[in-house]
């Protein structure tokens, strides 16, 4: 009988270890840095300024000087050394009812002659005396020329309320005063020369040249005069017509409208209108004119007595004052 074998005995599976995690560590707070303090910046000295010298000379740039409204006070002396402080400068004047003094500015109050001194405050004693002389009137420029027909206004930069005089010599063009200034306007191609005096201060003058060029002036080819009579009677025929007439203003109606006799009498009137942009400086009553434009006809007119009239019509394209 054989032998039973011994049973063979199998190990059991041994159960892996399960590892136990590591606890997470809390991250360590860093330590808050302590803030640095900045340095107290050391205030900057101011820069110690150097004392101007005093003023040992002032000298006028011209013993007599013309003052206007943009004239600087200081302008008008040289102060030495070169270094010294100008604005210690103080200024007077001998008469203000002709110039006035505001600090370092002149003030013009009226035409005439006065004496401006200009004296050192710095202690040194020193100054100077310059003759003033405010004119009624002045001209920015003493030469013209006339190109357009429209004419020109030049700016006398009145002070004050002088009469002003005129004296022409030369030849085509003409010259008055106006509220505006001195108006200049073109009668035939030439040249001369035009004075402006003061009436009260004849010292107060200008000399001024007036030049003008054909073109200037209406071309008479194409302005042509025509009979009043004739106009008045035979309105059709002429109407559309270019004229020209020479006459005396009569009436101003308004800054555009004119009675214009043609025959510088109190008949042959033309009834004048011209565009307000075409008139520079309207002319007055009684002036001597001469009027280009276009016939247009006759025009009724009724006279402040009730009476009414029928004259010539002219639509001006300029009025010139002779």
């Amino acid at each position: 009988m054989e032998p039973t074998p011994e049973p063979t005995l199998t190990p059991a599976p041994t159960a892996e270890p399960t590892a136990t995690p590591e606890p997470t560590a809390e991250p360590t707070a860093e330590p808050t840095a302590e803030p640095t303090a900045e340095p107290t910046a050391e205030p900057t000295a101011e820069p110690e300024r150097a004392e101007k010298p005093l003023i040992t000379a002032i000298r006028p740039v011209a013993a007599s000087a013309v003052i206007t409204e943009d004239t600087r006070l200081a302008d008008l002396v040289t102060v030495l050394p070169a270094d010294a402080d100008t604005g210690a400068l103080q200024w007077t004047s001998s008469n203000e009812k002709v110039l006035a003094v505001e600090g370092e500015n002149a003030v013009v109050r009226g035409p005439g002659t006065c004496t401006l001194t200009a004296t050192a405050a710095d202690g040194s004693g020193k100054s100077a005396r310059i003759k003033a002389h405010v004119p009624s009137f002045r001209v920015d420029e003493t030469k013209y020329t006339l190109t357009g027909t429209e004419g020109c206004l030049v700016d006398l930069h009145r002070i004050g309320s002088d009469t002003l005089t005129l004296q022409m010599r030369g030849t085509g063009f003409s010259a008055r005063i106006t509220e505006g200034g001195l108006y200049l306007d073109a009668i035939k191609a030439g040249s001369g020369t035009v004075t402006v005096r003061s009436a009260e201060h004849p010292g107060d003058t200008a000399r001024i040249s007036v030049t003008v060029g054909k073109e200037a002036v209406p071309d008479p080819a194409v302005y042509k005069r025509i009979a009043y009579k004739q106009a008045l009677k035979k309105p059709e025929e002429y109407s559309g017509s270019k004229v020209q007439f020479q006459g005396r203003v009569l009436h101003v109606i308004d800054k555009t409208t004119f009675r214009i006799s043609s025959s510088g009498k109190l008949n042959d009137v033309v009834y004048v209108t011209v565009p307000e942009e075409s008139i520079t400086v309207p002319p007055a009553a009684y002036d001597e004119v001469i009027v280009y434009g276009v016939y247009d006809g006759n025009q009724d007119f009724t006279a402040d007595s009730g009476a009414r009239k029928t004259y010539v019509k002219v639509n001006a394209e300029k009025i010139t004052v002779r």
